[in-house]
């Protein structure tokens, strides 16, 4: 029998070739049920403004029903409606702000924070790693590094060779 596609916005399946697929993709029953799952999904940022704009719907407003549905080009929200949504909004995003400033009030707060973000969470392999000679002061650089990347001191800059250019 071949393979079948199955589209689970308009929950039907159908012989999966290309001709068939974009035949489906495109239609207007697919379009619409997928534009449908999409308005169902928005958050309320994306709702007041995709809804701020529009006027309201008179026969939503005086019958409670549209016969355009969610394809209606107006609005089916009044403007207390999304003035109640916008104060929710910046309800919520100045709680997180003022949680997220209680959280990194001190440094000792944010640096306990950082290292428990690191890899390796065991004491004794923090200790290990801070017992490395690349990380202690003792190691020294001069030796490994090449004269371009060694740090410059006063003596060295006095002694230093400079070729002439050009």
């Amino acid at each position: 029998m071949g393979k079948r596609y199955y589209c689970d916005y308009c929950d039907r399946s159908f012989i999966d070739d290309i001709q068939a697929r974009k035949k489906h993709l495109n239609g207007t029953s697919h379009v619409r049920n997928r534009k449908l799952h999409y308005i169902a999904c928005r958050d309320l940022k994306t709702l007041i403004s995709e809804e701020l704009p529009k006027e309201e719907c008179y026969k939503f407003k005086n019958t409670g029903q549209c016969p355009f549905g969610e394809n209606c080009f107006r609005s089916h929200f009044t403007k207390q409606q999304l003035q109640l949504f916008q104060k929710q909004i910046y309800e919520e995003e100045k709680l997180k702000m003022y949680q997220y400033i209680a959280e990194l009030r001190t440094i000792e707060s944010w640096l306990q924070k950082r290292t428990s973000m690191v890899p390796f969470e065991s004491p004794e392999i923090i200790k290990n790693v801070q017992n490395l000679p690349f990380i202690s002061q003792e190691f020294s650089y001069s030796n490994t590094l090449p004269p371009s990347l060694n740090r410059l001191n006063f003596i060295n800059l006095i002694n230093a060779e400079v070729p002439e250019w050009g």
